[in-house]
């Protein structure tokens, strides 16, 4: 396996329902590789920053928009993406 990580941007807006089983639905998708997810919210109301925090995950990071500082769209840059990311599902 190489030494590359693979980061996983889950951009999330009152989601507490959905981001817990969709982080455990990734690692087991990327179980043996080397990888990260970053939550990306926009100051959810919902709860979604504490559901992600009580993971205690050292693999999820979570940032907190607060403002719309950023744009609206998704810039998605790749180095050596010469393989497929994510082998697919047994």
């Amino acid at each position: 396996m190489s030494n590359s990580k693979i980061s996983i941007i889950l951009p999330t807006y009152n989601e507490k329902d959905n981001v817990l089983p969709l982080i455990k639905a990734i690692h087991a998708e990327l179980c043996g590789y080397d990888h990260e997810l970053l939550v990306v919210d926009d100051n959810s109301s919902d709860g979604t920053e504490q559901a992600v925090a009580d993971l205690k995950d050292p693999l999820v990071k979570f940032i907190l928009r607060t403002k719309n500082v950023l744009c609206n769209g998704c810039l998605l840059l790749f180095k050596d993406s010469t393989k497929a990311l994510i082998p697919p599902s047994k």
